[in-house]
């Protein structure tokens, strides 16, 4: 494993200025002196702090583990959410009282299929906030008047939910919607944490983002909730976010035995903030089973699939052709064009007929050589191909072309710049054509013309103008696919089926077209093609260092290598992901390497890592990459025990202070601990595990610690890190 300068931080818990609430505010001023009594004045004011509590902003939720709808081996995993908030789990209370600050009011709980089975479905269901108020009971709004009223409860009796909810917060109502889901007061008290378990199950992860998508942000912040429980293996599951809000006294004991402030009550009501459903077996979509297990076709590369290509016969074909070839030859040619990344399309001409032609996009086979990129052009028709071995039109240059004029068009900013810039360059060329003509025809007898022309030159502003930023950024965006349909990147879904890897090199020729014909706006002549094409090759450098910009959270060596590199050329590498990997690891980590070694940092940078859906990843790196390293985003390390068959478990412990702090001990004799159970067998204890872990690390590693905190907790916790490796021509 490769040591990089990759640092995850856990912190216990991270609390809000100001709760969820209403406050006041008192001020008094007291004036006087020695000529009379003093004179008091006061003041007073009310103010609130709003926040979620029904439902979660669209942003809060970043992942959740095991993945929504997902099938894998997920045996001893405890489920968690990730939330862009840190402050979110301690917005609001659960257990009141001093002390409990670090005890958060979100909770993830796990329902086994039997017990899901047992529950009306579905099991989560919408319902407004008055189904959270026992029937009948007037509920008010925090700030409005003495007496008023927004409505009556209408939860039936019987039932436990949210306590205090008769007075709603400022900007609630009693209509606001709200999932729910109802437990028997039993199974709610059998999965449920205990008020110490809970402070357990929550903690703040600051990770980097250097191998991560494309963001200007180089650290970020998350809140972890974690749960308290497993899936059974050979079952289905559901994981529930839920809000625990004012119910710590409704918490149940560590054997899971239900409290006594329940009273009669038979069901209790849950706030349902998330919900998703995963399966566990003894195998299925774990994160390394779904990158070990790309490119099962054996393709890795951006091509159609098809029959072996045979060079002899190629070779023999392309011979023939002068004399005539036959079926064989054709078929020989046809196979090595589709093993070239080309694929035929449907071609409709200008003269309203149409054919079938050959495309092929920018990702080039990896290593493949390809032709000089083309000259300033008047339009798209001057970069059309024939391919007289098959007698079919190329017409990928073209295409290329047209979709870089369209771009162009479509930006505003862009077009305007570059037009100006053209007429201040094309303005300037006259006024030195005419600077030159003048200069050698003048005389010694007319020399007294030369101030007041010079004067003029100047007010004209004789020179090379300057172009617009805006012009470089764009082109920068255009190397770096920015907004390219993906039906150009990949005309063929049969070139990116489900669950494949394929590496690539960008096609410079391709991209150079693009580029033109970005840069074509305002091109109408010959000389105006031969100018454009002096001011391209001014603005290259400018865009190659654009694009090499625009990636903001670059490791430090990496983003000195970018510095320090030609601007005369870019040649980019990079690899094209379509998988379920993607969609259920959103932030998934990609590394480059220039050899095969991955015992030193990453030496390959990225110019673009980017999410193109779901389920599909492109990345870019600038140079060639013989080795690629995909592994587990550090704020989505899923945390889990080790099952044994009679029903135990245990985790393996790692150092929580000195110079190997969160390195793993080993195993033997005394590198695990056991995490104490419910009858269960699913159901950790978490508070009772926390200081068996505390004690063992205490005993054993001298690490003094005097109580186990949440972040303590969650490091020894973790499972370990996935990470799988492709070398460039293989397919992991």
């Amino acid at each position: 494993m490769a040591s990089v300068d990759k640092a995850v931080t856990f912190t216990e818990f991270k609390e809000p200025k100001l709760k969820s609430g209403v406050y006041g505010l008192h001020a008094e001023l007291s004036a006087g002196g020695p000529k009379g009594p003093p004179i008091s004045f006061t003041a007073d004011a009310r103010f609130a702090v709003a926040g979620l509590r029904f439902r979660l902003g669209g942003d809060d939720l970043v992942s959740v583990f095991p993945p929504a709808l997902a099938t894998g081996e997920f045996g001893g995993v405890l489920p968690h959410v990730v939330l862009a908030r840190p402050t979110l789990p301690w917005q609001r209370t659960s257990v009141a009282g001093a002390g409990n600050a670090n005890v958060p009011w979100l909770a993830v709980l796990t329902l086994q299929q039997d017990e899901l089975a047992a529950l009306p479905a579905p099991a989560v269901t919408a319902k407004t906030a008055a189904d959270l108020v026992p029937q009948g009971t007037p509920i008010s709004v925090a700030g409005q008047a003495a007496g008023a009223s927004s409505g009556v409860g209408a939860m039936p009796p019987g039932t436990v939910a949210t306590p205090g909810l008769s007075l709603l917060d400022y900007g609630e109502s009693a209509a606001d919607p709200v999932n729910v889901v109802d437990l028997a007061v039993p199974l709610f008290s059998r999965i449920a944490p205990t008020a110490a378990d809970l402070a357990l199950l929550a903690n703040v992860r600051t990770t980097d983002t250097h191998d991560s998508v494309d963001n200007t942000d180089t650290q970020l912040t998350r809140a972890i909730v974690l749960g308290n429980r497993a899936g059974r293996v050979g079952g289905k599951a559901l994981a529930l976010l839920v809000s625990l809000e004012n119910l710590g006294s409704y918490l149940p004991d560590e054997q899971g035995n239900p409290s006594a402030a329940f009273g009669g009550a038979t069901t209790i009501r849950l706030v349902v903030l998330n919900s998703w459903p995963f399966t566990v077996t003894d195998g299925g979509a774990t994160l390394e089973h779904l990158l070990t297990h790309l490119n099962s076709s054996g393709i890795a590369t951006v091509r159609m699939p098809g029959a072996a290509v045979d060079a002899a016969r190629v070779q023999a074909a392309t011979a023939a052709q002068p004399t005539g070839i036959g079926d064989a030859d054709a078929d020989a040619l046809v196979a090595n064009a589709l093993a070239a990344g080309y694929v035929p399309m449907d071609h409709h001409l200008r003269e309203a007929g149409k054919t079938v032609s050959w495309y092929r996009g920018p990702l080039l086979p990896y290593g493949m050589a390809a032709p000089a990129p083309p000259p300033a052009v008047s339009g798209p028709d001057a970069l059309l191909r024939y391919d007289p071995t098959l007698g079919m039109f190329d017409t990928s240059y073209a295409a290329a072309w047209q979709l870089g004029q369209l771009m162009a068009l479509q930006s505003r900013s862009f077009s305007l710049a570059l037009l100006q810039w053209k007429h201040q360059s094309a303005r300037s060329a006259a006024i030195a054509g005419e600077a030159s003509a003048f200069m050698a025809r003048l005389t010694e007898g007319n020399a007294t013309a030369l101030p007041s022309f010079t004067n003029r030159l100047r007010a004209n502003g004789l020179g090379d103008p300057q172009p617009a930023q805006v012009i470089a950024d764009f082109i920068g965006a255009l190397r770096l696919l920015r907004g390219v349909p993906f039906g150009y990147l990949v005309p063929n879904e049969q070139m990116l089926p489900p669950e494949s890897l394929r590496m690539f090199s960008l096609d410079p020729a391709w991209m150079e077209a693009l580029v033109d014909g970005a840069f074509s706006i305002g091109r109408s002549s010959q000389a105006q093609a031969a100018r454009d094409a002096g001011l391209a090759r001014a603005i290259r450098p400018l865009s190659i260092q654009a694009a090499r910009g625009r990636r903001r959270n670059d490791r430090p060596h990496l983003a000195q290598l970018k510095a320090g590199a030609s601007s005369s050329q870019l040649a980019v590498t990079g690899l094209l992901i379509r998988s379920q990997a993607i969609r259920n690891w959103p932030q998934l980590q990609i590394d480059g390497y220039s050899d095969t070694d991955d015992s030193h940092p990453p030496d390959v940078a990225k110019l673009s890592m980017t999410n193109l859906s779901q389920d599909v990843l492109l990345c870019l790196f600038d140079g060639p990459v013989r080795m690629i390293a995909i592994h587990q985003p550090p704020e989505q390390l899923h945390s889990g025990v080790e099952l044994a068959t009679d029903g135990s478990a245990s985790t393996t412990l790692r150092a929580v202070a000195g110079d190997h702090a969160g390195l793993q001990y080993p195993v033997q004799p005394h590198g695990t601990a056991r995490i104490a159970m419910r009858s269960d067998a699913l159901t950790i204890r978490a508070a009772a595990g926390g200081e068996a872990i505390r004690t063992q690390l205490n005993t054993w590693f001298g690490q003094s610690l005097a109580r186990m905190s949440a972040n303590e907790f969650a490091l020894q916790m973790v499972k370990g890190v996935v990470r799988v490796e492709y070398l460039v021509g293989e397919t992991a």
